[in-house]
């Protein structure tokens, strides 16, 4: 597979703990695949010929690589007895976002705790409260 990715460098630390770190992201789905770091004596090495350098590499998930993420707000009707915050009843969310999260898109739960993302619609006795929730999910670039 080939693909394009976007590349970072950043010194980490300072003294005689500090570190180059390379990032490497997919620019299609925004994903990291990877993060690489070598010393600095190591880096010198590096940028000024000598091939076979060792590196500490952490490569994650390379499930969404070259895909498109989307994303969607819905509002969603809070409840009375809604909870304060993600712990307190975990069922109850999940059944209030389960309608929705369908055909991979998955809520940011997040979003019902955020007073930013808590609306109000209609007035007095119809007043009704409601929160504006991202949904997001990762679709084959093609699509």
């Amino acid at each position: 597979m080939k693909i394009k990715t976007r590349l970072g460098l950043s010194r980490v630390g300072m003294g005689k703990d500090t570190v180059m770190r390379f990032e490497i992201e997919d620019s299609t789905s925004g994903t990291r695949i990877a993060d690489i770091s070598i010393d600095m004596e190591q880096f010198a090495f590096l940028v000024s010929g000598l091939h076979g350098i060792e590196a500490d590499c952490e490569l994650y998930s390379l499930e969404n690589v070259g895909k498109v993420y989307e994303h969607k707000v819905v509002n969603i009707d809070a409840p009375t007895d809604m909870p304060r915050k993600v712990d307190d009843d975990v069922e109850s969310i999940e059944d209030l976002l389960s309608p929705y999260e369908v055909d991979g898109w998955k809520a940011n739960v997040s979003d019902l705790f955020n007073h930013h993302k808590r609306d109000t619609r209609g007035e007095g006795d119809l007043r009704q409260h409601f929160y504006k929730v991202g949904f997001g999910r990762f679709v084959d670039a093609d699509k």
